[in-house]
């Protein structure tokens, strides 16, 4: 029975999730010049995501370096733009949304933290700073990772 009330309570929170992603949709100044991110639900439903919305957590940047760094082919040495030319665009190729929203889907997370990088700064420097500066409850937009950086045509 507790399991089928998490489950319960976890879908709620999604149908709640989802809705305000539509009132946010219905309710965004489309004069501002930026452009929603698209997610396909799982009704094929199609919802337009903002950049508010866009949003990553240090323990998603975490296991993404993780992830990047147990690859054969990593190095230490690569930049910001090594890791979204390696990593970031092959993982959301055709998916029409940045990493941080395709990993957060179900639940985009609402960003309180503008993070600005270089794209030749080292990658795992990059990452050990935000570790050293923000706190585990901020949600981050890192162009890096929230922007749509695959250029197929699929994404904003």
């Amino acid at each position: 029975q507790g399991i089928l009330a998490r489950a319960t309570v976890a879908q709620a929170v999604q149908v709640q999730t989802i809705s305000a992603m539509k009132q946010a949709a219905e309710t965004h100044p489309s004069e501002s010049g930026a452009q929603p991110q698209r997610l396909i639900l799982d009704d094929g439903e199609t919802v337009e995501v903002w950049p508010e919305q866009w949003g990553i957590s240090m323990a998603q940047c975490k296991d993404f370096l993780a992830e990047c760094r147990s690859d054969k082919a990593w190095s230490e040495g690569y930049t910001l733009r090594d890791v979204v030319d390696k990593y970031v665009v092959p993982w959301t190729a055709g998916k029409g949304v940045g990493y941080a929203l395709h990993m957060n889907r179900g639940h985009p997370l609402e960003v309180n933290i503008m993070v600005s990088h270089a794209w030749d700064e080292n990658a795992g420097e990059f990452f050990d700073a935000l570790e050293r500066t923000v706190m585990d409850s901020d949600v981050m937009f890192i162009c890096a990772l929230s922007l749509y950086q695959c250029q197929d045509g699929c994404g904003p």
